[in-house]
């Protein structure tokens, strides 16, 4: 027997490869799902004082509506589904050594999914570092983003700003 008298349907290893190869084309070929993207960014800078730390609030730039910002420092989603979100915080004229930490949750008030990333220590050349942090999770709808900064300058209150947010609902 020659391997194009073959079916799928035949036992043996070339039928069952025969098999995968059609639930391969099957995956392949099966529509992306649909998107929906909102751009973000911070109405302006908000002043964190050594060691504490603070909500930054986020602000409509363009795309599709995708949370409500009756709240800026806390938006909510409005339709259920997977988020993929990406934010860029950066600190202004931190303190050389000084760094600080975006902590940034995904449904803060359901499964709490949560992200921590640090900057790098500020250098003379760069006193202003910048955070970028993702994240994919299921957020139901009414279920809230929230992005926080740690101030860790070591000397004084530094201004941190929500320079982009890309929010994405994949389903």
């Amino acid at each position: 027997m020659t391997a194009r008298n073959l079916r799928p349907s035949q036992p043996g290893a070339l039928g069952d490869a025969f098999k995968r190869i059609r639930i391969l084309e099957a995956v392949v070929t099966a529509p992306l799902p649909t998107t929906e993207r909102e751009l973000l960014t911070t109405p302006g800078s908000t002043n964190i004082g050594n060691g504490f730390n603070a909500d930054l609030p986020w602000a409509y730039l363009q795309g599709d509506v995708l949370l409500d910002l009756s709240t800026p420092t806390l938006p909510t989603v409005i339709e259920a589904g997977i988020y993929a979100v990406t934010l860029g915080v950066q600190g202004s004229a931190l303190t050389v050594g000084g760094i600080y930490q975006v902590i940034f949750w995904m449904d803060q008030t359901g499964d709490s999914a949560m992200v921590v990333a640090s900057s790098p220590p500020s250098v003379t050349a760069d006193p202003d570092p910048e955070v970028t942090v993702a994240m994919t999770y299921y957020v139901p709808a009414g279920g809230i983003l929230e992005v926080a900064v740690v101030n860790g300058d070591g000397v004084a209150a530094r201004d941190f700003n929500l320079n982009s947010a890309v929010v994405q609902r994949i389903t």
